[in-house]
């Protein structure tokens, strides 16, 4: 008869035993390095949102096709010069992100926020018009000469913006005061 012996069997409970061991140093080493990845954040960043609104006598202001605004926002990561780009929208608004388009944000720290002068194309006659940016019948705005030093002020401009992990930031741009500022409204 072929009964396994009991040298067999306890043959068969060393390799169990050892193969348990193994099994268990290979599943603590995999643990050890989610953990390590998941600390690390696997090249994430944490990252605060930016939005934003352009506005001209107090009211959001639009863009019609002829003109175009973006903001930068630059900053230091590690020591490395890092520049985030928001692109305004027609109806004014804009959000800062990875410049992917994704608008989740960008990472959080101290910012300076600048109008982009290479981008930078607005009809000035309009600025103080509707909200759709086009001139009104009773357009009561200033002479042409002092909204070009509006203009002037305005790419001159400079805000101090801190972005915080989870948070979301408001950054208002005014047209009329030449003004990038931080808006405190939620």
């Amino acid at each position: 008869s072929k009964t396994p012996s009991i040298w067999a069997f306890m043959a068969n409970m060393g390799r169990l035993k050892r193969l348990r061991s193994r099994f268990a140093c290979d599943a603590t080493l995999v643990a050890v390095c989610i953990i390590s990845l998941a600390a690390i954040g696997c090249g994430r960043w944490d990252l605060g949102g930016v939005r934003g609104q352009v506005v001209s006598s107090g009211r959001p202001r639009g863009f019609d096709r002829t003109e175009s605004m973006s903001l930068t926002f630059s900053t230091e990561i590690n020591s490395v010069p890092r520049a985030y780009l928001a692109l305004v929208k027609s109806d004014g608004t804009f959000v800062a992100d990875m410049n992917n388009d994704s608008g989740r944000g960008i990472p959080f720290g101290t910012y300076e926020v600048a109008i982009d002068p290479t981008s930078f194309q607005i009809n000035e006659a309009s600025s103080s018009g509707n909200s759709a940016g086009s001139p009104t019948a009773n357009d009561n705005s200033p002479t042409p000469g002092s909204r070009s030093a509006a203009v002037k002020r305005l790419l001159a401009a400079r805000c101090t913006l801190k972005v915080a992990a989870g948070k979301t930031s408001k950054v208002v741009v005014d047209v009329d005061n030449g003004t990038i500022s931080e808006s405190t409204a939620r």
